[in-house]
C-alpha cells in the first residue's frame, strides 16, 4: 500500500481517507462543502496528498460555477468536439487568443463576457451565426469541416424545440440538486444509457438515484442535478413520469405495459434512440456501468426495498426533496471499478 508523507511524523506513513467539511473563498465568496482527506494512521495529522488537494480546488471551482452559471472545463471541451473545433480554431472564430481556451479547459474561470459567448454557443444555430460572420478568420479546409458538422447538427435534429418544460428546470442548483442545475440532456443519456436493453420504470428510478448520489459522495456534485423525493416505491426523481412523458413523446423511449400472471402491471422502459457517452464525464460513466453491474439481478421489488433502508428515504418526508448529503450515509456498498 503506497505510503504518504506525514509533517508531523516527518515520515510517510499509512493513511485513511475520510471526509471533512471546507470553508473555501473563490473570487472572494465563501464556498462551503465536504471532500476528502487523508489522515495519518499514526498521529492523526494530515498527510498530504496531491490528488485529493487538486480535486479540493476542482469542487471549490464547480460549485462556484454552477451558482454563479458558468460554463466549465469539460463543457467547453464538449463544445469544441461538437463542432469539430479544436482550441486554436475556436479561438481564431471568436477572435481570443489561443492561449484563453487552454486556460478555461484547464479550470480557470472565464470573465462574464467569455462565459456568456460559449454557453450562446452550445445551441448550433447560434454556433452557426458566429460562423457566417467570422468564417474569414479560419482556413478553407477548416471551414468545410465545421460546415458539414453544423450542418449535420441541425438537419439531424440536434436543435428541436421541447415539447414541455421539466419541473426539475425551476430549481436552482443546492443540496437538494447535488449542488448542479439540472441538465435535461444528462438526465436524458443517463435514462438511454440505463434502458439500452429495457427496464421497468420502478428499477429505472433506483438506478438513476443511485448513480447521482453515489457520484456525489465521490465528487461532492450530482451528474444531472436531479431533485429526488421519496415514494412507497422508493426514491425517485421529482415529477418522473412527466419527463418520461417528454421522452416518448420525442420517440427517445418506448414504454410498454407489461401483465403479470399474478395479476399486477409494471412498465417497461425501453430506449429507441442510441446513448451518446460524450455526453458525459467519462467519471460519470464508470459510476453508472457499476450501479447497473451492481443490480444487475435485482429486479424492481429487490432494489425497492434495498432503497427503503436507505437513510436518505427514511429519514426524508413523503414528497419532501431527498438531501444529497444523505450521500455520504448511503447504506448499500456498491464498488466503483
Amino acid at each position: 500500500m503506497k505510503k504518504y508523507y506525514c509533517e508531523k511524523c516527518d515520515c510517510r506513513v499509512d493513511s485513511t481517507v475520510t471526509k471533512k467539511q471546507f470553508d473555501l473563498p473563490v473570487k472572494g465568496e465563501s464556498t462551503v462543502f465536504s471532500a476528502s482527506i487523508r489522515i495519518c494512521d499514526v498521529c492523526g495529522g494530515e498527510c498530504y496528498d496531491e490528488d485529493l488537494e487538486q480535486k479540493l480546488f476542482e469542487t471549490a471551482y464547480d460549485i462556484y460555477r454552477t451558482k454563479h452559471n458558468i460554463i466549465s472545463p469539460v463543457e467547453i471541451f464538449e463544445l469544441r468536439e461538437k463542432y469539430g473545433l479544436s482550441q486554436r480554431s475556436l479561438a481564431a472564430l471568436l477572435g481570443w487568443g489561443e492561449i484563453t481556451i487552454h486556460r478555461y479547459e484547464k479550470g480557470s474561470l472565464p470573465d462574464d463576457a467569455h462565459n456568456q459567448t460559449l454557453q450562446f454557443l452550445t445551441d448550433p444555430t447560434n454556433m452557426l451565426k458566429v460562423f457566417k460572420q467570422n468564417i474569414d478568420k479560419l482556413k478553407p479546409r477548416q471551414q468545410k469541416l465545421i460546415e458539414a458538422r453544423l450542418n449535420d447538427l441541425i438537419k439531424g435534429g440536434e436543435v428541436r424545440m421541447r415539447q414541455f418544460i421539466s419541473p426539475q428546470e425551476q430549481y436552482e442548483p443546492s443540496i437538494y440538486t447535488g449542488y448542479k442545475k439540472f441538465s435535461a440532456e444528462t438526465f436524458e443519456n443517463m435514462v438511454l444509457y440505463f434502458t439500452r436493453s429495457g427496464v421497468l420504470i420502478t428499477k429505472l428510478n433506483k438506478l438513476l438515484w443511485y448513480a447521482d448520489f453515489l457520484y456525489f459522495k465521490l465528487h461532492s456534485v450530482s451528474i444531472s442535478g436531479t431533485t429526488y423525493v421519496p415514494i412507497n416505491q422508493g426514491p425517485v426523481p421529482d415529477d418522473f413520469r412527466f419527463y418520461f412523458n417528454e421522452m416518448e413523446y420525442n420517440g427517445d423511449v418506448l414504454i410498454d405495459e407489461i401483465y403479470y400472471a399474478q395479476g399486477y402491471t409494471g412498465q417497461n422502459v425501453v430506449a429507441q434512440t442510441p446513448f451518446n457517452p460524450e455526453s458525459l464525464p467519462s467519471s460519470a460513466l464508470e459510476i453508472m456501468k457499476s450501479v447497473e453491474q451492481h443490480f444487475k439481478r435485482q429486479g424492481s421489488k429487490g432494489i425497492s426495498e434495498i432503497s427503503h433502508l436507505e437513510p436518505g428515504y427514511k429519514k426524508t418526508k413523503k414528497s419532501k426533496p431527498i438531501s444529497y448529503e444523505f450521500a455520504d450515509k448511503l447504506k448499500e456498498k456498491i464498488p466503483v471499478k
